[in-house]
């Protein structure tokens, strides 16, 4: 009997054993947890329970890059013209190819950079309009000259024909002076202007040269943009009122004036005739008037409203 029971003891601990490794879970097993029973509620974790996140180290932390605004240029090149023959033209386009100054100094060094000005319309330039075509950091020093090589013109003449506009050099240049660094960027402006030489009979001739008098670092100016300024013309053309004249154009003629706006007759304009008011259009917008004698030739201006219109021309002496 004693031997008996020592084999049921042995036996029950092996099944014990077995049962125990049975429901053990296995390497990488994950036992759920259990769910809590109904009504039961389970505690919010204490202050002691939360493991605070460490705050992160100086090295840790990179701030965003800033953006540096780009440095200005000490030397700028603007183009502008001098009114002169510049009215003979609808359009008057150059292309730069390349501007140089000239250190002084005993060495005298030139220094020549790029340029990328096509498309610089002259007639949109004039006065005290300028656009720049060239902008760089030049070395300090003092300088005596500028200079600008212009190897394309195209000029159009108000009544649509091309014309030649000759240089009188290879380059155009000016004598000056002005320091880099100075108190300020050096704003400099290169003033060129279209003369014309020559007569009807033996034909005009055009010239493109540079104007020293109105020339330099110390000029006004007002910049434009070729762009906004060929807009702001197409609206005056928009608004342009058109004129007529009928009859024989010449001193001491009576001639008619028309004036029509999107081919409509114009009611009401106020009319002048070399500087001197002549009366308005009637109903069928037209106008009488007598040419004077003395006259070398017309100028007449029209108004009415914001609308404008004007028509000139000179007489041709008799042979």
């Amino acid at each position: 009997m004693k031997r008996t029971g020592r084999v049921a003891v042995t036996l029950v601990t092996v099944l014990f054993l077995v049962l125990t490794i049975a429901c053990a879970p296995t390497p990488g097993e994950i036992s759920p947890t259990p769910a809590p029973a109904p009504g039961e509620v389970t505690p919010p974790p204490t202050p002691e329970d939360i493991t605070p996140s460490p705050p992160p180290t100086t090295e840790e932390v990179t701030p965003p890059p800033t953006a540096e605004p780009p440095p200005e240029a000490n030397f700028r090149l603007l183009i502008s013209d001098d009114v002169n023959a510049i009215g003979d033209f609808e359009s008057l386009v150059i292309a730069i190819s390349s501007v140089g100054v000239h250190k002084a100094g005993e060495v005298g060094e030139w220094l020549e950079f790029p340029s990328t000005a096509e498309g610089l319309d002259l007639v949109f330039l004039q006065g005290e309009n300028a656009q720049e075509i060239w902008s760089s950091d030049l070395p300090d020093g003092k300088y005596t000259k500028v200079f600008i090589y212009v190897s394309a013109i195209n000029g159009i003449l108000n009544n649509g024909d091309p014309t030649e506009v000759k240089l009188p050099g290879e380059k155009l240049h000016i004598n000056t002076n002005f320091d880099i660094p100075g108190d300020s960027p050096v704003n400099f402006v290169f003033d060129l202007s279209v003369v014309a030489a020559g007569s009807e009979q033996s034909g005009i001739k055009y010239i493109l040269k540079p104007v020293v008098s109105q020339s330099g670092p110390n000029q006004k100016f007002t910049e434009v943009s070729p762009e906004r300024e060929r807009e702001r013309e197409r609206e005056r053309e928009r608004e342009r009122l058109r004129l007529e004249l009928e009859g024989n154009t010449a001193p001491g003629e009576t001639v008619t004036l028309l004036v029509t706006f999107e081919d409509e007759p114009v009611v009401g304009a106020t009319v002048e005739v070399n500087s001197v008011e002549i009366g308005t259009t009637g109903d069928d917008g037209t106008i009488s008037f007598t040419i004077p004698e003395d006259a070398d030739g017309l100028e007449i201006e029209v108004r009415k409203g914001e609308q404008e219109g004007e028509l000139e021309f000179e007489f041709q002496e008799a042979e």
